[in-house]
Order: C-alpha cells, then structure tokens, then sequence
C-alpha cells in the first residue's frame, strides 16, 4: 500500500469513525455529501479486506519464485489502481463528491482484483496459464 492510497484509506476511515452514530441508518438511504462518503468509505473498507484476506491465502500457496513475482504483480496493481482512480476522480478534484468518486473507483477496481485472484485459485489443474499451487 503506498503513501497516497494509505492517506485515501486514513481520511475514509476518519469520516466513518467521525460518523458512527450516523451509520445506524442503512447506505441505501444516504442522501447526504457525508452519509455517501461515509458508505463508499466502508465500502472501499470492506473491499480492500476481503482483498487482503484472499491475496494473503493465495499468497501462502505459492513457492517462493511465485510468491516473489505475484507480490511484484500485486504491487504493480495497486499502483496502477491509485493511479487510475486518481485520474478518474480528478473532474471533480476540490469538490465535495470527490472522496465518493474517489472511494468507489477504489472500490470497483479492488472488488475486480479480488475476482482475478479467485480465478487463479479456481483454476483447474493442468491449464498451463495458471501458477501451480504448492500441494499441501
């Protein structure tokens, strides 16, 4: 995780933490700049944990040269994924739905590198574009 993308997750997780008696309602309801902030935050929250979750078992699974290139690949994503969404959100740098846009590119793109690392996971023995897991 690299400096800006640990600012975006302070500041987000800042803004639940702030408002924690507002999140009894449900974010189906959020009709606020701080209610949607607050609910693309968690979102993002809840996203870049499941991320983690599955990277990390994933991880644990490889040998050594494929944990050393997937930790690599890993990285270069994230750096694409800041990247990325900080092009995507800067029409409205400066304006209050920034962090929403912000926190939902983020969280769009993490939920999309979840899903590609559980493809990898799921993928069947013998095809020869997947990395062989260690057998346990």
């Amino acid at each position: 995780m690299n400096i800006h993308h640990k600012k975006i997750l302070t500041i987000f997780l800042g803004l639940i933490a702030v408002s924690q008696v507002a999140s009894a309602s449900s974010c189906d309801g959020a009709k606020t700049q701080v209610d949607l902030s607050q609910c693309a935050a968690q979102e993002f929250h809840r996203e870049a944990s499941r991320l983690e979750g599955i990277y990390n078992s994933y991880l644990s699974r490889l040998t050594g040269t494929q944990q050393t290139r997937f930790a690599e690949a890993q990285a270069a994503w994230r750096k694409y994924m800041d990247l990325t969404c900080d092009f995507e959100s800067s029409a409205v740098l400066g304006g209050s739905a920034h962090q929403v846009v912000l926190a939902s590119c983020l969280s769009s793109m993490t939920h999309e590198r979840l899903l590609n690392i559980q493809a990898l996971i799921q993928c069947p023995g013998g095809d020869l574009k997947c990395p062989q897991l260690e057998r346990k």
